[in-house]
């Protein structure tokens, strides 16, 4: 990591499990993500703007049982940075654990970290 400082990787790889943490709690997301922001997910929800991710949060009373982030790589850009890792994710009351890659690009907007874009895709 030459650029990347071990301060602002842990800033990001906390955020990002604040928003898996998030699941169930739409103000979480409207306060960090972008007003513009997408989300595209697999198994037929496709690109997903934020108001309608969050109205899906809002709905959303099954939390994630566990979740594990692996993998992690941090790259930043011109303030920017994007996150890449596997997820293993069960929601609570389901035996099935769902395995996929994940990316997701914050930029900095007034001096804080917010979500512009995550992208999964099942392994």
């Amino acid at each position: 990591m030459d650029r990347l400082t071990d301060t602002l990787r842990d800033t990001i790889v906390d955020l990002e499990h604040r928003f898996w943490e998030a699941s169930t709690d739409p103000d979480f997301y409207r306060d960090h993500a972008l007003p513009d922001a997408v989300m595209v997910f697999p198994g037929g929800h496709g690109i997903v703007p934020v108001d309608r991710v969050i109205d899906m949060v809002d709905a959303n009373t099954v939390p994630w049982a566990s979740y594990a982030l692996g993998d992690l790589r941090v790259v930043e850009g011109v303030d920017s940075v994007i996150l890449t890792y596997r997820a293993t994710a069960r929601k609570a009351g389901e035996e099935t654990e769902m395995q996929l890659y994940a990316s997701t690009v914050y930029v900095q907007l007034g001096g804080a970290w917010k979500l512009a874009l995550h992208q999964q895709t099942l392994a």
